[in-house]
């Protein structure tokens, strides 16, 4: 079990069409196997990523 934990932005569906977002922290134990991990000290959004959490499926 691996217990390093980290944050994530989340967007699930609510319901068709209704969206939610929320920085939550993760573990890394929540990541699906086979995945890469790679380490990131700063991040951002752009534009596209804002309009994507925002359930707008057509800009990613």
């Amino acid at each position: 079990m691996n217990t390093t934990l980290f944050r994530a932005l989340v967007v699930s569906e609510k319901e068709p069409g209704s969206y939610a977002r929320q920085i939550t922290e993760k573990s890394l134990d929540d990541l699906p196997a086979g995945e890469v991990l790679i380490r990131v000290d700063y991040s951002s959004l752009n534009y596209k990523d804002a309009l994507s959490a925002s359930g707008n499926r057509g800009v990613t």
